[in-house]
């Protein structure tokens, strides 16, 4: 019985030891936000122009990519257009150096 009301004794001991250390973390929290409590006001006014922001590049990235994309089908098409050209073009030269049988 005796080891009974020991440990309980102990354990409210460490449970008591527990709820002063949280008591103090929580402390140093508050002590924490009241130093940059006008750090942490002014970067939450903040939020809006930042989110702002974010949109405005993520929108104008969309834009960049949209255009990049026309001009990578604009450079397809030519190819499919220049190919054959510079395949002619090469056919005719090759046809015009040939020597001349005498």
């Amino acid at each position: 019985m005796v080891v009974l009301w020991g440990s309980l004794v102990a354990m409210l001991f460490y449970l008591a030891l527990l709820f002063k250390r949280l008591n103090d973390t929580v402390k140093g929290v508050n002590k924490l936000i009241d130093e940059n409590s006008n750090e942490i006001g002014q970067t939450i006014k903040e939020v809006p122009e930042i989110t702002k922001n974010i949109n405005d590049i993520t929108t104008e990235a969309n834009n960049g990519v949209q255009a990049v994309k026309g001009i990578m089908k604009n450079v397809g098409v030519l190819k499919k257009v220049a190919t054959p050209a510079a395949k002619a073009v090469k056919k005719k030269r090759k046809h015009e150096e040939k020597p001349k049988k005498d």
